[in-house]
């Protein structure tokens, strides 16, 4: 074109023709994104592995890039319940070694009978009063 300096982005949209090749293009993006973000769902609901996954993989990379979020989300989501078991499991141990102390404990006390005990504790908590 010949300028010292190239068009703003501003000037371009003053042309209809130029607007309107930008607005189709903008549109076709959009919708190419929308379309990877469905595919990429319905790739992740119909597929148990991702092996099975990758094997129905297209070369688009919106779709790609769509999917390696979905990985991202899902190993995220793997590590929260990880750790969240984890702590799960060693709170569980810590209440099961605390059982074990207290039923050492009461067998060791005089005229505790266990039976009794287990009964009496059996019997669960009163109901609310609401009123």
């Amino acid at each position: 074109m010949g300028l010292k300096r190239p068009p703003s982005r501003h000037t371009y949209t003053k042309h209809d023709e130029i607007k309107h090749a930008f607005d189709l293009k903008k549109e076709e993006l959009r919708f190419k994104k929308s379309a990877a973000i469905e595919e990429a769902k319905s790739l992740f609901d119909s597929s148990d592995k991702l092996s099975q996954l990758l094997e129905n993989l297209d070369n688009d990379d919106a779709t790609i890039a769509e999917l390696i979020k979905q990985v991202e989300k899902l190993e995220n989501e793997n590590e929260r319940l990880y750790t969240e078991n984890a702590r799960l499991n060693n709170q569980n141990n810590l209440l099961l070694e605390r059982f074990a102390r207290w039923q050492h404990n009461l067998q060791k006390m005089d005229g505790v009978n266990l039976n009794k005990l287990s009964d009496i504790i059996d019997i669960g908590l009163p109901a609310k009063n609401r009123s």
